[in-house]
C-alpha cells in the first residue's frame, strides 16, 4: 500500500481531497512505533490511535482530521483498478517481553472506508490516472470496514508481515478479547 496525506477542501459545499505532496509510513520506525512509544510502550495489551492523532503527529500538530486525511492506495500494482481508502482508526495489540522491552509482533485492526473506487481503468493514461488519485472531488465514501494486518517486532524493525502471500494475524485469546469490543 502507498500511504498519502491529503488536504481537505470545500468548494461550493462539495468536499475535495487533494494530495498534500507527502507520503507517510505506518510500518518501520515510523508513525505506529513512534505513537506506541509515546503511549509508554504498552506490552501485552491493546492500544489505539485515531486518524486525528496520526495526522497531528505527522504534521507536528499543525493539522487535524478536519484539514487532512490519511489515504492509502490499496491496489497500487493493479493496472485495472483504482482503490483509495481512508484510514480512520487503528487498534493494536503489541505482544512482547516487558522485562527486556522487546516487542515480538503487533496485530492491527484498521478502521477504513473507501474514498475512490474504479474498475476497468487499464486504458486510462498514467498521467490521467495519477490526476484522479491526487485530486479527488466529491469522494465516494463507502461504509466503514475493518482490515487486519500485523507488524513484526523489534528484531524485524516493525516491518509489515508477509504481504501478498499469506498475511494472517493469529489472534490469541487476549488479543481477540481486545478487538471484539470494536466490532
Amino acid at each position: 500500500m502507498s500511504f498519502m496525506l491529503y488536504e481537505v477542501l470545500k468548494q461550493g459545499g462539495i468536499e475535495h481531497l487533494r494530495f498534500a505532496g507527502e507520503h507517510y509510513a505506518l510500518a518501520g520506525n515510523n508513525i505506529l512505533k513512534q505513537l506506541w512509544e509515546s503511549k509508554d510502550r504498552p506490552f501485552n495489551q491493546g492500544w489505539h490511535v485515531s486518524a486525528n492523532e496520526m495526522i497531528a503527529h505527522l504534521t507536528c500538530r499543525a493539522h487535524t482530521a478536519e484539514t487532512r486525511r490519511l489515504l492509502a492506495d490499496a491496489s497500487p500494482n493493479t493496472p485495472n483498478r483504482i482503490e483509495i481508502i481512508e484510514i480512520r482508526d487503528i487498534w493494536a495489540f503489541t505482544l512482547g517481553d516487558d522485562q527486556t522491552l522487546q516487542a515480538w509482533w503487533t496485530p492491527l485492526m484498521l478502521n477504513i472506508r473507501g474514498v475512490l473506487h474504479r474498475d476497468g481503468v487499464h486504458d486510462i493514461p498514467a498521467e490521467e490516472r495519477r490526476a484522479m488519485i491526487h485530486d479527488i472531488r466529491d469522494p465516494e465514501y463507502s461504509p466503514e470496514c475493518r482490515e487486519f494486518l500485523y507488524l513484526l517486532g523489534d528484531d524485524r524493525g516493525w516491518s509489515w508481515g508477509m504481504s501478498g502471500r499469506t498475511n494472517a494475524a493469529y489472534l490469541e485469546p487476549q488479543v481477540r478479547d481486545y478487538f471484539r469490543e470494536y466490532f
